[in-house]
């Protein structure tokens, strides 16, 4: 599960500000830092695939929605 966050946060731009601070922190030794940044990279990488997911899915139900006012409209008028 956290490879494919971490392929998540190399590919988005909202994301890589994130990866680069832990990039960064993984050069130094302390290993407190890199922790909470590593969580704080799972939290937001977390939020965002569940944003995408709640994004595509309203997206898609308004389509339909939009799709059947459409059909309709042209069927009964």
């Amino acid at each position: 599960m956290f490879y494919y966050l971490w392929i998540v946060a190399c590919k988005h731009s909202c994301l890589k500000s994130a990866r680069l601070v832990l990039e960064i922190l993984s050069k130094t030794n302390c290993k407190g830092l890199i922790e909470i940044a590593s969580s704080y990279l799972y939290i937001v990488a977390v939020f965002f695939i569940l944003y995408k997911i709640l994004h595509k899915f309203a997206f898609t139900s308004t389509m339909r929605l939009l799709r059947w006012h459409l059909m309709s409209s042209f069927l009964f008028a």
